[in-house]
């Protein structure tokens, strides 16, 4: 049998995509898609049209009987008839069909009598949610109570191909490993197997058993294949993360997979693996030696892998040959960076990416670049030689992946940087969220003997796996995207080294000019640049000099970004530790869709004066809107917290166009584009953010400028907000007199008498504050249920109904004090009763008590409210919850489904920057006047501390930089023993080996990493053996499990986008793009423009517990002593492990403790 390539190898596995390939078995076929029920929006199974065929005449059968039918049969889709509403229900209704199916002979191939498994598989709603546990007879409705939600049904194993339906396993590898190399138990399959007879595979490998977790599969598993006794399993296994990919068979059966994978060390000969159920024909230990210092170029495992002597999907793993894996140990998140903790053989690196916010400095702020650095730590105490290479591709520069490219690389005294661009760009045009038009800048200094090479992926990371370095070389042929995909690559040289004396330093950024045109209603049209153009001019967007004063910057950079961190992480986590994590996560996603930008005058200069900051709608249902009011309202507390200065350029593009004569309406408008408007809710949404900026910075100089503006605001709220009839709230609530709606108008007049009074207006004031209080009274004296405990009703005189009153925030937040403590001690009261119903929040009212979405930044309006501490922390702890897991698709969501957290929309949203909702409550502020103050924040503390850093696990919300390589494998060339221990370390992202972070025994990781080595389209991107590439689930993304290494081919947005960075995500946040509007056009590739781009769009699936349970529990870092020297105070490993340890035996515990299975020890240091 000839050999195949490592893609060969993963293709026999990952062979099937939608839409589908050529290649593909019956390519024609048409596919539908099998739902659950009739309301349900995405697919649980694929049908061929011979299936269906076959379900149309079980109808007709089911009705020529008398019988219900069981299959609702529509040309878009088929699912379960509604009266099936309940997992036993459809599990006996599958169960009748497939059995009458396999008695007729229909489908023999899949589920004749001698392929019929007579073995239950569960099949689940959302494939990455928790699994059953437990349960009894699935087609008992006695088992019915206790079920985990997401379990759809139960049904017979070997019919789960007719539907398409994911199915479940455990692999493991066992292998003994000693200073000769790797041995690793290989078995034969029985030759009386119905899947691949006589076939190699894994150590151990199963199907996961309906009501089965997959840590109790894989003892089971042990035991029946291996005689491996269970004590011996739980001492030795470490859970090594997860794949999924969706295999076709050669008949053109669907079988998506996903596979949950164990590694286990044993001791040299402590004991041998013997074939016990029949499955298994022999085992034999195959060697992978080393020569010297070269590592054999084929070991016996992978030469049979290669030949085709596998089963196919054991291929998708370790790649041996390459040498020691590469483990991710620890992720933590600070609200400027993300530093992944990697462990490769004998060092230890840290990868940092740092998306600086910049207070009270425009010009930074404004420069639209991030770090990445790397700082490497040898374990073991001897020296090892370590290189570095890191590349990005040119799919940052358009959402059409056959546009052609440019480039050029700069070479200097202290830096190198490769630039490249569209040759043919179009302004102000975006295509799948990426701007068309913009410079791609990528560079590095010239320390640690830097080289670099443009040319295709797979030239330039062969050259340096090759030689270890690049060769300086430039490819000229200029060529589309996808094109034997261009790339831009570095390497450098660390010398031989116990640790590095400073890090290596790269930048990233995506520079456009004009970055943005503004279109007032008159029609007039306004080119506007990125505010650091103002200091740094230069032709193309970016100069060297530019460049170099950048990564010059660095090390100031890391303080300013650690002393900021702590000033945020130490308030926040004096609220609760939870806290600390939710603004750890929301603080680029709100910056990274945000850019700040400056006019040029008359005289063609640069004019500070005519500055503006541009929000766009990331996630939500229109994100071509810019400056949506009621996202920027959400968003606002974080401004106000972190830079107050940023509110006037915020506010000031909303207010510039509102201004015109040609604006006739009394209320405001909903965004720069619109002239509707949910009439109160924006219109006091504008005056309480002019209010909130004018107390941070004692400076109402924006509101005097556009005073009578907010005055006809201030009286239509005047004349609607008491009694709003027919209005519509954020929410989209329609009910006329909605008391959340009424009172934030009358706190919006209350505010206005504010700027009034610091304005001088004194008239004007008492105008409006006597307006508010008789206002407040009245709301007061309807607006509570009167009979037996106070609370809010959703409308005045509604009994029945009930609402949080999220809109109370603005009252404490700006100190209005017309709302008195009965109402806010009313709401706690109300909210308190209904904790515990719902698991990621509270939903809006009454109306959505239980299956309403929940709203994240309502929940965090409503804990600022609460006045007591627990009831806050709760709903705290709601939100985080949320915001760490990791069963669906896209950054930390706005809105979603209070139980199973399903997202309805506001995926990466700045809404999000509303987290910070109680620190803005006591942040520093002073006293309006018509004039400027410095900045209110608190005073900066040095001290660099990690408390509220997320640590441990991996959580779904955050982001690194995507398209880019930053290698992390070894290639270890061992000298002979008792020899002088120099290792040579190669750091090379091509064959980065994807593992669970953390890895314990108890952690099951499914990571949406995405494809840590590049695009589809570049075969030779991928991991040699594939296993890195398919590790990040997309069952949920055109049902093509296989898509997590096939990103989609013009979306930055998706959590598969184009990424050559081991453990890489997307960020919407480079690539989201401000559009055009009526009144007002704009175009920002919102991330890839920008530097805090880094943190808006991490897709993580899991961790999930051997249970399948997905774990909602982290580990955390929170000392305060012993700080490491990039501010974060760190656990040493041991400590981190056993913390992950401890949390984890504990769930753990309580799951299984009915199970009666042995827990796994302490993961061992």
């Amino acid at each position: 049998m000839s050999n195949h390539s490592y893609l060969d190898l993963v293709n026999r596995a990952d062979n099937f995509h939608l839409p589908h390939s050529t290649e593909a078995h019956n390519a024609s076929e048409t596919l539908l898609p099998f739902r659950l029920s009739t309301s349900a929006t995405l697919p649980i199974g694929l049908l061929r049209p011979s299936v269906v065929l076959e379900l149309q005449k079980d109808n007709e059968w089911r009705r020529s009987n008398g019988l219900l039918e069981i299959w609702d049969i529509h040309t878009a889709y088929i699912s379960f008839v509604p009266s099936l509403n309940t997992p036993a229900a459809r599990t006996r209704a599958m169960k009748d069909t497939t059995t009458r199916w396999r008695d007729s002979g229909i489908f023999a191939d899949v589920i004749g009598i001698s392929k019929w498994r007579s073995e239950w598989y569960d099949v689940c709603q959302t494939p990455f949610g928790p699994m059953r546990i437990g349960g009894g007879d699935p087609e008992s409705d006695e088992s019915e109570e206790g079920k985990e939600e997401n379990y759809a049904f139960s049904m017979e194993r070997s019919a789960c191909a007719l539907f398409g339906l994911v199915t479940y396993g455990v692999h493991m590898s066992v292998y003994e490993e000693d200073d000769n190399g790797i041995r690793m138990w290989v078995p034969r399959r029985a030759k009386t197997k119905p899947t691949w007879p006589g076939y190699l595979d894994n150590s151990v490998a199963g199907g996961i058993p309906g009501g089965s977790s997959p840590y109790e599969s894989i003892v089971k598993e042990s035991m029946e294949e291996a005689s491996l006794p269970a004590d011996l399993v739980q001492r030795y296994i470490k859970a090594a993360g997860c794949i999924s990919y969706f295999y076709q068979t050669d008949k053109g059966w669907l079988q998506p997979e996903v596979e949950y994978v164990y590694d286990m060390c044993i001791p040299k000969g402590e004991i041998d693996l013997r074939p016990m159920d029949g499955e298994v024909e022999s085992f034999e230990l195959i060697s992978n030696l080393w020569a010297g210092e070269q590592l054999l170029p084929l070991d016996d495992v992978i030469a049979r892998m290669r030949a085709g002597k596998f089963k196919p999907n054991c291929a998708i793993g370790n790649d041996l040959a390459n040498g020691n894996a590469t483990t991710l140990t620890a992720v933590a998140i600070t609200p400027t960076r993300t530093v992944l903790t990697m462990i490769a053989g004998s060092m230890e690196f840290n990868m940092t990416f740092l998306s600086p916010i910049e207070p009270n400095d425009f010009v930074r702020q404004s420069i639209p670049f991030s770090y990445i650095y790397v700082e490497a730590t040898s374990r073991d105490g001897h020296s090892h030689s370590v290189q570095v290479y890191s590349d990005i591709t040119a799919e940052w520069l358009s959402g059409v992946r056959d546009d052609v490219a440019q480039w050029s690389t700069q070479v200097g005294t202290d830096n190198v940087y490769h630039a490249f661009s569209l040759q043919s760009q179009s302004q102000f045009v975006e295509t799948n969220q990426q701007a068309e038009w913009g410079t791609v800048y990528y560079g590095t200094t010239q320390h640690y003997s830097a080289t670099y090479k443009t040319n295709a992926a797979a030239t330039c990371r062969t050259q340096f796996k090759t030689n270890g370095r690049l060769d300086d070389g430039e490819d000229t042929n200029f060529r589309a995207i996808n094109n034997a995909f261009p790339v831009f690559a570095f390497s450098q040289d660390l010398g031989t080294i116990q640790s590095t004396a400073e890090p290596v330093v790269w930048i990233i950024g995506y520079s456009r000019d004009p970055a943005i045109r503004y279109i007032d209603l008159s029609g007039a049209a306004q080119d506007r640049s990125l505010y650091f153009q103002s200091t740094y001019p230069n032709i193309d967007g970016v100069s060297r000099a530019q460049i170099n004063e950048f990564l010059l910057d660095f090390s100031d950079a890391q303080q300013r970004a650690e002393t900021l961190d702590a000033r945020i992480l130490s308030a926040a986590t004096a609220i609760s530790s939870d806290y600390g994590d939710l603004v750890s996560i929301a603080a680029r996603q709100a910056y990274g869709a945000t850019e700040l930008t400056i006019a040029k005058g008359s005289d063609g200069n640069y004019n500070k004066s005519d500055v503006m900051m541009f929000m766009k709608n990331v996630g939500g249902i229109t994100p071509q809107r810019v400056n949506p009011v009621e996202v920027l309202y959400q968003a606002f507390p974080i401004f106000m917290y972190i830079d107050p200065t940023l509110g006037a350029p915020l506010l000031e593009p909303l207010l510039r166009f509102q201004n015109s004569s040609s604006y006739v309406n009394p209320y405001a408008a909903q965004d720069v584009a619109r002239d509707i408007a949910f009439y109160p809710t924006e219109t006091a949404n504008m005056i309480i953010m002019a209010t909130a900026h004018a107390r941070a910075t004692g400076n109402a100089s924006l509101v005097n400028r556009y005073y009578p503006l907010f005055k006809k605001w201030a009286d239509f709220l005047n004349s609607s907000t008491l009694y709003p009839s027919s209005e519509i709230s954020a929410d989209l609530e329609t009910s006329s007199n909605q008391t959340n709606l009424a009172i934030k108008g009358i706190i919006a007049i209350q505010a206005m008498s504010q700027l009034s009074s610091g304005l001088g207006q004194s008239s004007d004031a008492e105008h409006y504050s006597s307006i508010a209080s008789e206002y407040a009274n009245r709301w007061q004296s309807m607006a509570l249920n009167t009979g037996g405990q106070p609370y809010m009703l959703l409308s005045y005189g509604d009994t029945s109904s009930f609402t949080f009153g999220y809109n109370l925030f603005a009252d404490r937040w700006l100190k209005t004090n017309i709302v008195n403590s009965t109402v806010y001690n009313a709401q706690t009261n109300l909210i308190k009763a209904n904790l515990g119903q719902t698991q990621f929040g509270l939903p809006i009212d009454s109306s959505k008590t239980l299956s309403g979405d929940v709203v994240s930044s309502w929940n965090l309006f409503q804990a600022a409210i609460a006045t007591d501490s627990s009831v806050r922390n709760s709903l705290i702890s709601m939100v985080r919850a949320r915001a760490s897991f990791n069963s669906t698709v896209g950054a930390f969501p706005t809105v979603y489904d209070p139980n199973s957290g399903a997202i309805n929309f506001g995926v990466a949203s700045p809404a999000q920057g509303s987290m910070f909702a109680l620190l803005a409550l006591n942040a520093t502020v002073f006293s309006i006047s018509n004039g400027s103050q410095s900045s209110g924040s608190s005073s900066n503390s040095s001290s660099r501390i990690a408390a509220g850093v997320i640590a441990g696990s991996v959580v779904g919300g955050i982001a690194l930089l995507t398209a880019l390589v930053l290698g992390v494998l070894y290639c270890l060339r061992r000298r002979r023993r008792g020899a002088r221990e120099h290792d040579r370390v190669s750091i090379d992202g091509s064959s980065f080996v994807d593992v669970a972070p953390v890895v314990t025994p108890f952690e099951m990781a499914e990571t949406g990493f995405g494809n840590p080595s590049g695009h589809s389209g570049v075969p030779e991107h991928r991991g040699s053996m594939g296993y890195d590439t398919l590790i990040g689930p997309s069952y949920m993304h055109e049902l093509d499990l296989a898509s997590a290494f096939v990103p989609p081919s013009a979306n930055l947005s998706s959590p598969h986008a184009p990424t050559a960075l081991a453990y890489a995500a997307s960020t919407s946040a480079l690539s989201e793009s401000l559009s055009t509007g009526s009144s007002s056009s704009a175009s920002a590739s919102g991330t890839a423009a920008r530097k805090r781009g880094e943190a808006l769009g991490l897709h993580a699936v899991g961790p999930l517990s051997p249970t399948g349970k997905t774990e909602r529990v982290f580990s955390y870092t929170r000392e305060d002593s012993s700080t490491s020297r990039d501010g974060l105070v760190r656990a040493s490993e041991d400590e981190l492990r056993n913390q992950v340890e401890d949390l984890r035996r504990e769930m753990e515990r309580i799951r299984m403790e009915r199970a009666e299975v042995e827990l796994p020890p302490r993961y061992a240091a």
